[in-house]
């Protein structure tokens, strides 16, 4: 029999070997990748399935898993089943580094479960994983997305969206650091990535450290990649807002407004411009 150190020195040796198999698997994973996505982008989903699942299961890495799961989504919700579906959304909603997509990825799977009658069933499960594991991320967004198709009572309904909102405030903490050190490394996005950090710090409700960002995104920026200008400016507008800084805001929401031509983006826009143009007056 191996002993525990045997053991380890096996896994040591198969990460050590795994790393360099994976490495080779890049290319091909990303020909099954670009294969799968096209097929989605023509709605196509039946013969989207394959080369996703096997870029898959070539990924090198978490990362690559993870963007996988995420265009097998659309593929998942074709299906009768709902293993395939449970496993791809959970995977995003748990390791995402986004807290748009592990909301949307939530949102999308609670959509799935109510149209296949599984809300009751997966409402159980994932009470009986927090009584486990009361911090589990998973369970305690699915059940805030759950609360309201089940017809939990008003408390209970309440409870899970506290602890969901408590969940997301330190997630957004987390990537704000990461975000500040890549911003400190990279060459060419370092004013997008300020800019995020600033919106991630407002989020995780520490106003000091997001406008501390939104100083380092203007010393940076202005972002000057055309599609991105209009939302730099707007996120940077919505930071200074929440943090009652409403000259710094009403600059942003302006030159967000002169920098799209879509109407709907203009509009949002402009309510915030007066709302802080407004606070502003009365200070």
């Amino acid at each position: 029999m191996v002993g525990l150190r045997g053991l380890s020195l096996v896994a040591l040796l198969i990460g050590v070997e795994a790393g360099p198999l994976l490495a080779q698997n890049q290319p091909q994973a990303d020909e099954a990748y670009s294969e799968g996505v096209r097929y989605i982008n023509r709605r196509e989903f039946d013969k989207a399935r394959a080369p996703l699942e096997t870029a898959l299961q070539l990924a090198p890495d978490n990362a690559f898993r993870l963007k996988a799961f995420q265009a097998l989504l659309p593929v998942y919700r074709t299906l009768p089943e709902t293993d395939k579906m449970l496993e791809a959304a959970e995977y995003t909603i748990r390791y995402s580094d986004s807290l748009t997509d592990r909301n949307a990825a939530a949102n999308s799977l609670a959509s799935f479960l109510f149209q296949r009658g599984k809300v009751d069933e997966q409402v159980k499960r994932y009470r009986e994983i927090l009584a486990k594991e009361a911090d589990d991320y998973v369970a305690i967004a699915m059940l805030a997305e759950l609360a309201r198709p089940a017809r939990l009572d008003r408390a209970t309904t309440q409870q899970y969206r506290d602890r969901l909102e408590k969940a997301q405030r330190e997630l957004a903490a987390k990537f704000a650091e990461q975000r500040e050190v890549a911003a400190e490394q990279s060459t060419t996005q370092r004013t997008w990535l300020w800019k995020q950090a600033a919106v991630l710090w407002s989020k995780a409700g520490d106003h000091t450290k997001a406008v501390a960002a939104a100083k380092k995104a203007e010393q940076t920026g202005p972002e000057t990649r055309e599609s991105l200008t209009h939302f730099w400016h707007a996120h940077l507008g919505d930071v200074y807002l929440a943090a009652a800084k409403y000259a710094q805001a009403a600059e942003h929401f302006q030159k967000a407004i002169e920098t799209t031509t879509i109407k709907g983006y203009q509009e949002s826009c402009q309510v915030k411009l007066n709302e802080a143009q407004a606070k502003l007056a009365k200070n």
